[in-house]
């Protein structure tokens, strides 16, 4: 490989993470605390629904970086930075430290 790729290749991903964190961020500050998820609702998946799900959000992601030249990536990206953000601020209270 040569060493411009490394570089670009290394940009990209740094790129992309800020994306995430963004979103995540985002998510922090509007500080969703009224959760219409109760537990008895959460249901398990098996490996196979989790595997499918995974499966064709990669391929999504794929596609529509190409046909939108990583546009839509980075959309799917910040979103999933987002939910992740607010899963995070919904559950930090049950966290003991």
């Amino acid at each position: 490989m040569s060493m411009l790729y490394k570089i670009l290749s290394f940009k990209n991903l740094i790129v992309m993470f800020l994306i995430f964190f963004l979103g995540f961020c985002f998510s922090a500050v509007l500080d969703i605390k009224n959760s219409t998820i109760q537990q008895n609702t959460l249901s398990t998946s098996g490996f196979y629904d989790i595997f499918s799900n995974n499966f064709r959000l990669s391929i999504l992601m794929i596609v529509s970086g190409f046909l939108s030249l990583g546009f839509l990536s980075s959309i799917i990206v910040f979103i999933n930075g987002f939910y992740f953000g607010a899963f995070f601020s919904a559950n930090i209270k049950y966290l003991n430290y």
